[in-house]
């Protein structure tokens, strides 16, 4: 009997463990069902949004497209124009020219034996054609609109129909060969710039290169808001690596000096009112008062108090005094320190 009791209690344990697999499996079963509809629906978003973004960028292409065919036919119906108002103002021409010949014949009959009356009305009719010959030949020669400089139209203003009075601008046209730099100066400098003046220009889209120009223009008042003065130079585009909107470094020399020493701005001391520089003597600093004259803002000019066999202090000169040992430990060359 304990034999069959414990193979019945055997028995029972794996029924139990049957029904709790079972019972895991159905959960696993139903959890591999929900992952796998997960993934169905990922799925299905992931094709919605392919469909709707190809759909979107087929909407751009069209769009486009249709853009480009209105502007085309935009500029085709400008020409059509153009050429119908050339040929009305050739027609005009032709009707003055053959009304001022009218007149010319009737006023030779009428000199031949018309009365004075009506000599002197052929005559009004004469000048009168003539007038309209003048008109029309004006209205043919605006009927062509000329460019005041060659280049490429960037943008067309103008609507086939609508009237264009004096001023309205009709197109925006872009010399690619000439840029134009334009920059401001205080009025410090602005006296000291004229047109013709040399510039040098360097652009920060173009790291390395820089371009010659010549100043074209100077602003005769300053902007009421900023206290400036506008000034423009232009340059030459030949290699066509500038376009309208770089921003530029200018560089533009309002004073120029021959045979004077130039030393770095930093090694320039100031007391009061005087500016002085350290020199080495026999080891020890000296202390010599300098006059300076044009400064490009990195090096200045010294015309007098210093000669060219100083040995000058151009690093740590804030911590000497007048007699404090020196002590040189590189030599860079050349004729001052």
């Amino acid at each position: 009997e304990g034999e069959i009791a414990k193979l019945k209690k055997s028995l029972a344990d794996s029924r139990e463990l049957e029904k709790t697999l079972e019972s895991q499996l159905k959960v696993t079963e139903a959890e591999y069902e929900m992952a796998k509809y997960q993934v169905e629906q990922a799925e299905v978003a992931r094709d919605r949004v392919l469909i709707e973004t190809r759909e979107q960028v087929e909407l751009a292409l069209e769009q486009a497209e249709e853009a480009e065919k209105a502007a085309r036919k935009q500029v085709e119906m400008l020409r059509k124009t153009a050429a119908q108002q050339e040929q009305l103002a050739l027609g005009q021409k032709t009707q003055a020219e053959a009304g001022l010949e009218a007149a010319k014949a009737g006023l030779e009959q009428a000199r031949k034996g018309a009365r004075e009356e009506d000599l002197r009305a052929a005559e009004a009719g004469v000048k009168q054609a003539r007038a309209a010959l003048a008109l029309a030949r004006r209205q043919l020669e605006r009927g062509t609109i000329e460019a005041p400089i060659a280049g490429t139209a960037t943008a067309v203003n103008a609507q086939v129909g609508a009237q264009a009075g004096p001023g309205t601008p009709l197109l925006a046209i872009v010399n690619p060969q000439l840029i134009k730099v334009e920059f401001n100066l205080t009025e410090r400098l602005i006296d000291k710039v004229a047109p013709g003046d040399e510039v040098k220009v360097r652009f920060i889209s173009l790291p390395g290169r820089e371009f010659s120009g010549v100043v074209t223009a100077v602003s005769p008042a300053a902007d009421p808001r900023t206290g400036v003065f506008l000034v423009e130079a232009t340059l030459e585009n030949e290699e066509g690596l500038l376009a309208p909107g770089f921003f530029a470094e200018v560089d533009l020399v309002v004073a120029a000096s021959e045979g004077n020493l130039v030393i770095p701005r930093s090694a320039v001391l100031r007391e009061g009112d005087q500016n002085y520089v350290y020199i080495v003597e026999e080891g020890r600093a000296r202390k010599k008062l300098v006059t300076l004259g044009l400064t490009n803002g990195e090096e200045v000019e010294v015309l007098t108090g210093l000669g060219e066999t100083d040995l000058l202090v151009v690093k740590g000169q804030h911590y000497l005094e007048e007699g404090s040992k020196v002590s040189i430990s590189e030599w860079l060359g050349g004729d001052g320190e």
